[in-house]
């Protein structure tokens, strides 16, 4: 049996043929993947001179691994080096950044920016980061953006653990405490706006950047518009949702294999008509201006270190973390053991009143604690454990799910919140019934004659790009296809 290489493994050709991802662009990537790490390998030698200019260090004290050494996510290369301080975080954007504490600067200068930095705080005005503008023409033929970060050597990774071990109560419990203790942490600060963190020229941390996600990222690497500029934040959880929700029917327009036939048509241009009517009220009218928090939207088992009991050492992959609607903050899916198509209202409802029930009594100790420290001080905002608990009655737990995830999007919508939740028979939602609500998910038509003609007109053009994602597809499985 043929197969092609994937990032994740092998694959076969009829495997391939069941997915609703685009595959065809998916094995392109171990090529790219491989022309990437020759790019980098062809650089080397600026590589010890980036750390050593980081770090304020000789390049001859700088080792840089061989590939064999090397290791890699999605979206990221990490090459290991040995030098002799370890660095600390630096970031750059289009400007090269250094932690102040590696650059060799005059007694005044130091003084002056602590004298600056008390002075800003003083007044409640911003204050720049310890992150510093540090420019070298000499290592711009990089051309990537870099971090420079620690070996992280406590800890191992919960997805190397999970499977022999998630049913164990007593490391669950520990597990659950421990992301509980996290989100809370990363949520005691509200924020203006839904978007992302970036540090500016001048070593700023600004949230004036859209909302990244791996979904949107993915997106946009296979060629889909979405429907946000870089500088567009929200300050409306329904604008936010119906961002989402208009970035997946950008996918089914122009993703190769968006739809399988007429019936798969239907079928998904209904749930995107009915999620865009439904969603808004899924979330609560008061909670739609904030409050915003600082959130891990890529939180799953491989990013998690923990110890032998189960307590989180480290997270990793911080990438896509930034502000996000506080009903955004749910407990993770994956809790139960199950994928995200074997999650169910019956199957999951304990994991998630367990997690809830972390949350709220690391809430009580936190109160307690401030209670004693200022015993005048009243709460201010809705604890996130009964956000959570009321999230569940009012199915805001699979909105977020669904709207985060464009391949089961459609089958959360159905299965889980029109059924499970909302007691809607599944014999009532035939193909009839999606071909006529698949009409208003046009919204360029001014009528429902006009939107019935548009829609055949889209599900034919899909149609043929359909077949000839297929035939592409067989092309590559081909036997003595390069």
């Amino acid at each position: 049996m043929t197969t092609r290489n994937l990032l994740s493994g092998r694959i076969t050709l009829s495997t391939a043929e069941s997915k609703a991802s685009n595959v065809l662009h998916a094995l392109r990537l171990p090529q790219q993947q491989l022309n990437f790490f020759a790019h980098i390998e062809r650089k080397r030698h600026l590589l010890s001179h980036l750390v050593a200019h980081h770090l304020n260090t000789d390049p001859a004290s700088v080792t840089i691994s061989g590939q064999e050494y090397w290791y890699n996510g999605s979206f990221n290369l990490c090459i290991p080096v040995h030098v002799d301080n370890v660095a600390e975080p630096s970031l750059p954007e289009h400007v090269m950044f250094t932690h102040v504490d590696y650059l060799v600067l005059p007694w005044w200068s130091r003084w002056f920016r602590r004298a600056r930095n008390f002075l800003l705080a003083a007044l409640r005005l911003e204050q720049p980061s310890r992150l510093v503008p540090h420019r070298s023409a000499g290592l711009a033929e990089l051309d990537v953006g870099y971090l420079l970060i620690q070996t992280i050597t406590s800890g191992t990774a919960l997805s190397e653990l999970w499977d022999e071990n998630y049913q164990d109560l007593r490391l669950q419990e520990n597990l659950q405490r421990s992301i509980a203790r996290v989100m809370l942490s990363l949520a005691s600060i509200t924020l203006p706006c839904i978007g992302t963190f970036r540090v500016d020229n001048h070593g700023y941390l600004r949230l004036d950047n859209r909302p990244l996600s791996v979904q949107s990222t993915e997106q946009e690497n296979e060629g889909i518009p979405v429907n946000a500029h870089r500088r567009q934040v929200f300050t409306s959880v329904k604008d936010f949702v119906l961002r989402h929700i208009d970035d997946f029917s950008s996918r089914l327009l122009h993703q190769p294999n968006g739809i399988s036939s007429q019936h798969d048509a239907y079928y998904q241009m209904a749930g995107l008509a009915g999620a865009t009517a439904l969603f808004p009220h899924l979330f609560r009218r008061e909670l739609d201006n904030g409050p915003f928090v600082f959130a891990l939207t890529d939180l799953h088992r491989s990013n998690i270190l923990v110890d032998h009991k189960w307590n989180i050492t480290c997270i990793i992959d911080l990438e896509f973390a930034g502000s996000r609607p506080i009903e955004f903050l749910q407990p993770p899916f994956w809790l139960g053991g199950g994928c995200i198509d074997e999650v169910t209202v019956s199957s999951f409802a304990v994991k998630h009143a367990e997690f809830v029930e972390h949350v709220k009594h690391i809430e009580q100790v936190e109160l307690v604690k401030k209670d004693k420290l200022l015993p005048s001080a009243t709460r201010s905002q809705e604890p996130l454990s009964a956000v959570m608990r009321q999230g569940w009655k009012l199915g805001t737990f699979w909105a977020t799910l669904a709207i985060m995830r464009p391949v089961p999007f459609t089958e959360i919508f159905y299965d889980r919140i029109l059924c499970d939740l909302m007691g809607l028979p599944q014999e009532g939602l035939g193909g009839e019934m999606h071909k006529f609500f698949a009409t208003f998910w046009c919204k360029d038509s001014d009528n429902f004659i006009d939107g019935r003609k548009s829609i055949d007109n889209i599900i034919d053009k899909k149609l043929e790009d359909y077949k000839r994602y297929n035939e592409e597809l067989h092309l590559f499985f081909a036997d003595g296809t390069n």
